[in-house]
């Protein structure tokens, strides 16, 4: 099977594709080829507008993503996502007379031109090729040490974000979450990994890497802007739970796709969307993640928490390999 994972570059976005392509090799033998795309200064319901316009496909590949269509490898698939990557998925898919996967939120396009889109969001479910689905990930969790259930955490994994639409952070914020750290780890005994991202403010990454070593409760801090860090799955592999700040879905996603407890702590601003927070509670609901205040956690409250959390007791990778084995030719 051929496949066919084009990207904008966002690691995110790239972790969401390349987490549908490990799935559908769990049944069967892949090539998967990888190709960049961006649309410049084409705005994106222009983009939208192409793929149902006059405009041939192959135009609109040259025109707006600089692509020459004769230099398109062959696909049986196509798989993408981020809203960058929506026209370049479809005109591609039509070229190549191959099958295509999205996951994210269509915007301007329509559900017709993908053979199948997965979303967080329920609200977005308006066709039958659109299904609600966790965020997948390439990580597969049988590859990492497993943590049985009700284990009591020795080492806790923190993720820390940065702020975004409707989530801000203040220095007292971040101050809450080193004092927790702290806390935790002179009054349990926890050993913390923490792992910052690209969205984190300088002051936060620079008071958590303070924690760390010389006896401090930080046994490693992982700076995403460093090439010696570890790669987060291995990070995954180390703990025994995961802590993550409530800003990124993302984070939340890979960690219970990991098959870990999982805990998000809100700073004192925080207001999602009504999309993101129906996401949040879907994935509460089905015991995988509960999120709280970070002001109003004490220490003995975490491992609480963490002990009723449900990890994922099967493996996601085949889940998602029936799902897309239901809307996919998978010969």
């Amino acid at each position: 099977m051929r496949l066919l994972v084009i990207s904008d570059g966002r690691p995110g976005h790239a972790n969401l594709s390349e987490g549908i392509a490990a799935a559908i090799a769990r049944n069967q033998t892949t090539s998967v080829h990888r190709m960049d795309v961006s649309r410049g200064r084409w705005p994106g319901p222009v983009a939208a507008i192409s793929t149902r316009s006059v405009l041939s496909d192959r135009r609109v590949l040259s025109m707006i993503y600089g692509i020459d269509p004769d230099t398109l490898p062959a696909a049986d698939i196509v798989i993408s996502a981020g809203s960058e990557t929506l026209a370049a998925n479809i005109c591609t898919a039509r070229v190549l007379g191959a099958q295509n996967v999205f996951y994210g939120s269509l915007r301007q396009y329509r559900a017709s031109d993908f053979t199948l889109v997965l979303t967080s969001y329920r609200q977005s479910v308006k066709a039958s090729n659109i299904v609600q689905a966790i965020k997948p990930s390439a990580l597969d969790p049988d590859t990492i040490r497993s943590v049985p259930a009700g284990k009591k955490p020795e080492h806790v994994g923190l993720l820390i974000g940065g702020p975004t639409s409707g989530v801000a952070y203040s220095l007292r914020d971040w101050q809450q979450l080193s004092n927790l750290v702290i806390a935790t780890s002179q009054e349990l005994g926890l050993g913390w990994i923490v792992s910052n991202s690209r969205r984190t403010p300088h002051e936060a990454t620079t008071m958590f890497r303070e924690l760390a070593g010389n006896g401090g409760p930080v046994d490693q801090f992982i700076d995403v802007d460093e090439p010696e860090g570890i790669a987060l799955s291995e990070l995954f592999g180390r703990v025994d739970g995961v802590v993550c700040t409530a800003d990124s879905s993302s984070m939340i996603s890979e960690s219970i796709w990991a098959r870990r407890p999982t805990l998000a702590l809100e700073p004192n601003t925080f207001r999602l969307t009504r999309k993101e927070m129906q996401y949040r509670s879907w994935l509460t609901q089905n015991g995988w993640f509960a999120s709280f205040k970070a002001a109003a956690l004490q220490a003995e409250m975490l491992l609480q928490h963490m002990a009723q959390a449900k990890p994922l007791d099967h493996n996601p990778l085949d889940n998602y390999a029936t799902l897309l084995a239901q809307h996919l030719d998978l010969g």
